[in-house]
């Protein structure tokens, strides 16, 4: 069994979490903590979008995406935090 970890999404948090598989390959999972009291109908659908698109484009044109990963290595303006 692999080990497992937590993440912890507070109010209006978004994660997209990218999980191997073991006979090759990968799968994609969007998860939202969507708080409509913090949250405008605007925000909900812009995280929601954003995340998706994250997802499609990863799953459609994963070259692309391996690209910009490439690049995101030479451009320090650019923060992206990993954990």
């Amino acid at each position: 069994m692999p080990k497992e970890e937590d993440i912890k999404l507070y109010a209006g948090d978004s994660a997209v979490v990218v999980r191997h598989e073991e006979k090759g390959g990968f799968l994609v999972e969007i998860y939202h903590h969507m708080d409509k009291t913090i949250l405008t109908r605007d925000d909900i659908a812009f995280y929601a979008l954003l995340t998706r698109g994250m997802a499609y484009h990863v799953t459609s044109d994963l070259e692309s995406v391996l690209n910009y990963g490439r690049k995101s290595f030479e451009n320090t303006d650019n923060e992206v935090k990993v954990h």
